[in-house]
């Protein structure tokens, strides 16, 4: 997005600040349009879109103009493309996909892995290329720029999750010191709940592209498990985005609105970092 930022202001230093909360903004109504055109092709109110208003990818991009929101918004009109199967819109969402986030790869990944599946190996073959302008991209930048050491964010499977149910945040405050332990274990168990939900989706039609993309985010959700990515809800919820997105709207199409306080619950602990700056702006205010 800094990329498309800096082009998009031709250049220009000065523009590039606007530039960049532009397309983070079109994010944000793409991802609302996507997602209330398949709650439409799902028999619902077109409203439901406005779910995606309650994703952490849309919220963190509010807050922070980060990419989540555009990866999230891209995932939505994976959603939609796959389902009408209109083959040349998808593969430029998937190309774009692939620009915006590493997991980008996750969504060519499944497209591929569907269509091998059903032995539609040129569809498979067209399909792999929408990953070579990401590839390329990583490629330049590797040798142009000095490699940094990231920490390891992988563990079993599952262990993550479990270790960090069991590890309580303290936050200086008499207030937060109880509020954000409750929050961390309500997005926590609102994060597993997802991923079952999501398996248990994606079950009715394995070979879909949805469901094997959907799978391979489980996987992530899974294996991500050092504690500096598990620390609170604003790490680990964002890289997940795309499927908490998913449960959302399956719960929609599906009427099963239980299913919705999951995903919700992990949005509630994101959702209030907006309790400062909310409450700063109104005391200037007043």
């Amino acid at each position: 997005m800094p990329i498309a930022a800096f082009f998009l202001a031709g250049g220009r230093q000065n523009l590039i600040d606007g530039a960049y909360i532009a397309i983070v903004l079109s994010a944000i109504f793409l991802g609302t349009y996507w997602s209330s055109v398949y709650a439409v092709l799902s028999g619902r109110h077109i409203a439901w879109g406005l779910l995606f208003l309650l994703t952490p990818g849309a919220l963190a991009s509010i807050d922070r103009m980060v990419i989540d929101g555009m990866m999230t918004a891209l995932f939505a009109g994976f959603l939609v493309y796959a389902k009408r199967e209109d083959a040349t819109k998808l593969y430029v969402v998937l190309a774009l996909s692939a620009l915006t986030r590493e997991t980008g790869l996750l969504l060519v990944a499944g497209t591929v892995g569907a269509a091998l599946l059903q032995k539609r190996f040129g569809r498979a073959l067209l399909f792999g290329t929408a990953a070579l302008p990401a590839l390329g991209w990583y490629v330049f930048v590797r040798l142009h720029t000095s490699a940094i050491a990231l920490p390891p964010i992988f563990a079993i499977p599952g262990l993550g999750l479990v270790r960090r149910l069991l590890t309580a945040r303290t936050v200086p405050g008499r207030v937060w010191d109880v509020v954000v332990p409750v929050l961390d274990v309500l997005s926590l168990l609102g994060l597993i709940a997802s991923l079952v939900l999501a398996l248990w989706w994606i079950s009715k039609s394995p070979r879909e592209p949805s469901a094997i993309t959907i799978g391979l985010f489980v996987v992530l959700g899974l294996v991500a498990g050092s504690p500096e990515h598990l620390v609170e809800a604003y790490g680990y919820s964002r890289p997940l985005s795309p499927l908490l997105l998913f449960v959302m709207l399956q719960a929609v199409a599906e009427g099963f609105w239980l299913a919705l306080v999951p995903p919700l619950l992990v949005s509630l602990s994101i959702a209030t970092f907006f309790i400062d700056p909310a409450w700063r702006i109104w005391k200037a205010l007043v």
